[in-house]
């Protein structure tokens, strides 16, 4: 209900603190003669990265209590949807278009969003 949830950890374990801002969401799609479109996976498959130099552009704009979050709740702020695209320098993954294969697992449209827990 209260939108983005930031990780805090002290010396009596973790929480999580409610932020008073807008949701990102990161509409992410398989890569192609653009870039990548997608997070670089870091700790697992909800945690990741976009590199530097990465594009966002703001595809539109949910309004509060109209989105549906992970959890079946729908948070009282904006989400804002965004497609990422980077130029990677490394060779295509397996799996990406460019093998023919669709074995990542992502699919395409697939959402992700921005760090922490939705309440």
């Amino acid at each position: 209900e209260h939108g983005y949830k930031r990780r805090y950890q002290d010396k009596d374990g973790v929480v999580y603190m409610p932020e008073d801002s807008d949701v990102v969401c990161f509409e992410m799609r398989e890569e192609d003669e653009q870039g990548t479109h997608a997070a670089v996976l870091t700790y697992g498959e909800q945690t990741g990265v976009f590199p530097p130099n990465t594009l966002f552009v703001l595809k539109h704009v949910e309004a509060p209590g109209t989105w549906e979050a992970p959890g079946g709740v729908f948070p009282k702020k904006r989400l804002l949807v965004c497609s990422p695209t980077f130029r990677s320098s490394l060779p295509p993954r397996a799996g990406s278009k460019s093998d023919g294969a669709d074995k990542t697992g992502t699919g395409g449209g697939e959402r992700s969003k921005a760090g922490g827990e939705d309440s």
